[in-house]
């Protein structure tokens, strides 16, 4: 059997060679060439060639590149995981065929609340190798994730749920599409340089919905109700599109600098609706009832069509040389110290509508700041504190917006 054995961050594989045997058990192959597994053969050690009884069932790619599940596997206990690829499997494909693989692991409540027990070493399935494809089924209850890959994988329609651990753990440039991380003990999917989300979805897992890092897309996917953030990226050049992110713990989105923040519906979370570094586009979202600030956004940022709404904090935050416009902002901020939209130095603010907010319509540090082509009426504070009015705003019925 291969074994694997892990040094501090390091994962290491050693391999035992016997002698062949003529009892050694005989790999299932079904009529079309692809390898079975399944809870019998697992348990008799004949799944795959050289591998002992029981679990987890090693795949190190000599028996074949296509393996199939013909039943549920069932892991008895936290610490063992359900199957390993080895190193040397490289383009393994794992057809799940609707079965399962479970543990024992169960969990209570969700998102900020949730608590998952026994915890343990075991993983629905790790992988060592590289290009590896999983696809349509599902993994529960084990004690540490649910799927660990290495790069350039392919994972589709996989449901992870109530893992001790992350949901999708997934190596650089690898895709996932059309599969859901629900109620698992830490972040729903963590998500490596360069990789791919796809019509996923995220709901109630203890830490983030997706935690991202650069150069990572995610687009049509949701994140409900986990106990941090909707997405959380600690890298740039983060592209998020056409999601949804709501009642999470956290920010509703959280992307570093430079990054895309396109056409994303956005409501109902603890922290800010939508937060980003230097650079960064926030264009075409639908921003409501953030506990926070609607749309947070560091400096030289353009944030334009965007609707924001009923956010505890204001509506738009933004940093200097920032551009803000064609937004629609109304209804933001608990007093008035929470406007419609504020930025400090050297910013161009355009063509927004800005009315019913708790402090001022437009707030500006200096005179730097120019504004035109603006709608303001009826915010707490009064309309427009510094800035310089360059012309064809509306302040309420006057034309003049000092």
């Amino acid at each position: 059997m291969l074994r694997f054995r892990s040094i501090g961050s390091l994962t290491l594989l050693s391999a035992s060679l016997f002698a062949a045997s003529p009892f050694a058990a005989i790999t299932a192959f079904a009529a079309d060439g692809v390898i079975e597994l399944n809870q019998t053969c697992a348990s008799a050690g004949e799944c795959v060639r050289g591998d002992d009884p029981g679990f987890p069932i090693t795949i190190d790619g000599a028996d074949g590149r296509s393996y199939r599940l013909t039943s549920d596997l069932l892991v008895g206990d936290a610490n063992t995981s359900g199957i390993e690829i080895a190193a040397a499997a490289n383009g393994v494909s794992i057809d799940l065929n609707g079965f399962s693989i479970r543990g024992v692991t169960s969990c209570t409540e969700g998102g900020s609340t949730l608590s998952c027990a026994p915890l343990g070493a075991g993983v629905g399935i790790r992988s060592f190798a590289v290009g590896i494809r999983i696809h349509d089924g599902h993994i529960s209850a084990m004690g540490n994730n649910g799927v660990q890959v290495s790069s350039g994988s392919l994972i589709e329609s996989v449901t992870v749920s109530e893992n001790g651990n992350f949901g999708f753990g997934l190596g650089s440039s690898t895709t996932i599409k059309d599969s859901t991380s629900r109620r698992n003990g830490s972040h729903g999917f963590i998500l490596s340089q360069g990789n791919t989300a796809q019509n996923c979805t995220s709901d109630a897992n203890g830490g983030d919905g997706y935690a991202v890092s650069s150069g990572v897309q995610v687009h049509g996917s949701a994140a409900r109700a986990n106990g941090g953030a909707g997405f959380q990226s600690i890298g740039t050049t983060a592209n998020l599109q056409n999601n949804t992110s709501e009642f999470n713990s956290g920010h509703g989105i959280r992307a570093g600098a430079h990054s895309t923040i396109r056409n994303n519906t956005v409501r109902d979370n603890q922290g800010t609706g939508i937060t980003a570094g230097d650079s960064s586009v926030i264009e075409g979202n639908t921003v409501g009832e953030s506990d926070g600030v609607g749309i947070d956004a560091d400096s030289g940022a353009v944030i334009s069509n965007n609707a924001v709404s009923e956010s505890g904090e204001g509506g738009i935050v933004a940093g200097s040389g920032s551009v803000i416009r064609g937004n629609s902002v109304f209804d933001n901020g608990t007093d008035m110290t929470h406007d419609g939209i504020s930025c400090t130095l050297g910013c161009r603010v355009q063509d927004n509508t800005i009315r019913s907010n708790g402090g001022f319509g437009l707030r500006f540090n200096s005179n730097s700041s120019g504004y035109s082509g603006n709608s303001i009426s009826a915010n707490g504070a009064g309309n427009v504190t510094l800035g310089r009015d360059t012309g064809g705003n509306v302040c309420g019925t006057s034309t003049s917006c000092p």
